[in-house]
């Protein structure tokens, strides 16, 4: 019997790698500060909560699109080949390539109170308003067809003082949230911060660690017998 519930436990832990997969969730949103100047272009953070790393060259490019989820205007992100599984990386608009200044600006931004910063990529695509918007992405090796395979919307921003949009937490960002939010040193015209926790999410479910308790049961199961 104890042979046949091991037997069990190994035949679900290689089920459980041969279904690896990776699992990209936008997890933040940042759409601007509240009032007229914006301490750095909008970005949003994309994570993934899957077992296996998406990988641009084996998986395909990411496009994005605001809350029209238009696929033949929807434009390419640069700048991230790889997203590891538990991973937080984040785009930011306005460079339609690697290396942009917006991506430089948004890391000095950032890396007062954020350490080590997440990849930085980019993308130039329409502006996500304060009033409430949407993000889809789509992932292909071609052009862009039907509707986003990943997608996640917030809704007006009015008095979330600079907070992003934690899409786990279904609320704007403030300092210190179950997220680890913090506020830029760097300040607006208005003086006020951006405030969000990008790179960072609350706890990621880990599958393959599922299946080693999964696994430790069934042996304790046995031992009693």
């Amino acid at each position: 019997m104890r042979i046949l519930l091991c037997a069990a436990a190994l035949a679900a832990m290689l089920t459980s790698q041969a279904m690896a997969a990776f699992d990209l969730r936008i997890t933040e949103i940042w759409p601007g500060n509240s009032g007229s100047d914006n301490i750095t272009d909008d970005w949003f953070e994309l994570t993934n909560y899957g077992d296996m790393a998406w990988v641009e060259a084996i998986d395909g490019n990411l496009y994005f699109d605001d809350d029209s989820f238009d696929e033949t205007t929807a434009d390419l992100l640069f700048g991230v080949n790889s997203i590891a599984p538990g991973e937080s990386v984040v785009f930011v608009d306005g460079n339609a390539g690697t290396g942009g200044v917006n991506t430089f600006l948004w890391g000095d931004v950032w890396d007062d109170v954020v350490s080590p910063l997440p990849q930085i990529g980019s993308y130039e695509g329409a502006g996500l308003s304060g009033g409430g918007d949407a993000i889809g992405l789509w992932i292909t090796s071609g052009t862009p067809t039907g509707s986003p395979d990943i997608n996640a919307s917030y809704p007006d921003s009015s008095g979330a003082m600079g907070g992003s949009y934690d899409t786990v937490l279904g609320s704007f960002s403030t300092v210190g949230n179950a997220s680890g939010a913090v506020a830029t040193t760097v300040l607006s015209a208005e003086n006020e911060s951006a405030i969000g926790s990008p790179g960072s999410v609350g706890a990621i479910p880990e599958p393959a660690s599922l299946v080693l308790v999964g696994m430790s049961l069934v042996l304790l199961a046995a031992k009693r017998r």
